[in-house]
């Protein structure tokens, strides 16, 4: 039988050495004596104090959101959709509501001249053109401009839109219901299209109304989304039924806008919809829909933009401050606020004030 045979790398045991280990030792008690005497000589050496500060941590930032925007007051700022020839209001957030009013104008009139702060609307102000100064008296603001403001290069629906988007963006201001243009200090009588601004000009019957509007009809506002479904616009509008019939109003809404709207906006709602119920009694909205899968009807429209048109077409007909929404009919429904879509729309504004916020990182208007 072969013997085992020791591996060729293995070697016999050593008795251990203390060489390595007694030079560390001695630096050590080297660095402890130089550590020990450094406050005693350093003068001596004249060597620097040695502050040593710790990193500080960065504060963790928040993503924006649209609720940010929503700590503030806002204001709407109208500007121009060319292709739909529509006013949209973009609401900014402003700092605080208890600045005079004629500073408060001038924010307003600075965020018209910079141009729209998102894609897909205009800038109609031209280049150049400069707030010589904002005056109020009474409900009347008095607005004077450079003249670099009429060296637009559109026609007479730039031009009218120049003036209305200036005129409704003001008179969205508490108590401000005129606009008086002065150009460089001067009245003038005419803009170089013929627009009249000698005299002060008011809101009328509100943005987006049609100047042939249909007789024999109830009139108001609408709160229709833009063709792309980003932003809720405003439009003064006719529809059939009584007009103390909220339910009548509704239905206009959630129907496909009628010709000549139908070019540049649709309705809120997701086909199919049915109104079982509406009726505001004293502060309460009451209101049952349906939809025969209510689930998932919302799979290509904004929950929220339906909801917030909703009430502002509602709101816009009689004041509420109480909602109760449900789903299914009369005798078999749930609230609204059971289903995944809505749930995190319980306490939503009434009526929704800064409907339009923008769902970017904005600082507000100081």
């Amino acid at each position: 039988m072969a013997k085992s045979q020791k591996p060729e790398n293995q070697e016999s045991k050593k008795a251990p050495s203390f060489g390595g280990l007694g030079c560390f030792l001695f630096i050590l008690i080297i660095i402890a004596a130089g550590i020990v005497a450094y406050p005693y000589y350093k003068d001596y050496l004249n060597l620097p104090e040695i502050t040593i500060t710790p990193p500080v941590k960065p504060p963790t930032e928040q993503p924006p959101s649209e609720l940010v925007l929503e700590q503030y007051d806002c204001l709407p700022v109208y500007y121009y959709n060319g292709d739909a020839q529509f006013f949209v209001p973009i609401h900014l957030p402003i700092e605080s509501e208890n600045e005079p009013i004629d500073i408060r104008a001038k924010k307003v009139l600075d965020k018209i001249i910079a141009g729209p702060p998102v894609d897909g609307l205009m800038k109609i102000i031209p280049d150049g053109t400069k707030i010589n100064s904002v005056k109020t008296d009474g409900d009347l603001v008095i607005v004077d401009l450079s003249s670099d403001i009429i060296s637009y290069g559109g026609g007479s629906t730039w031009e009218r839109g120049i003036v209305r988007s200036i005129v409704l963006s003001l008179t969205e201001l508490p108590g401000i219901r005129r606009v008086q243009f002065l150009i460089d200090g001067k009245q003038v009588e005419y803009l170089p299209q013929g627009t009249i601004i000698s005299k002060p000009m008011s809101r009328e019957r509100g943005p987006n109304s049609n100047e042939y509007m249909p007789e024999g009809k109830t009139s108001g506002y609408l709160y229709y989304l833009e063709r792309t479904g980003r932003y809720i616009v405003p439009v003064y509008w006719v529809w059939d039924g009584d007009k103390a019939d909220p339910a009548a109003k509704l239905k206009a809404l959630y129907s496909p806008p009628v010709p000549p709207l139908s070019n540049s906006l649709i309705s809120p709602a997701p086909s199919g919809i049915r109104i079982e119920k509406c009726e505001i009694k004293r502060d309460k909205l009451t209101l049952i829909i349906d939809h025969h899968d209510f689930a998932s009807a919302f799979h290509k429209l904004s929950a929220i933009k339906f909801l917030k048109a909703t009430l502002l077409t509602l709101h816009q007909f009689q004041s509420f401050t109480k909602i109760d929404i449900r789903v299914g009919d009369e005798t078999n429904n749930r609230p609204i606020w059971t289903y995944s879509t809505f749930a995190d729309l319980k306490n939503i504004e009434i009526p929704p004030k800064c409907y339009n916020t923008l769902n970017v990182s904005m600082k507000p208007i100081v």
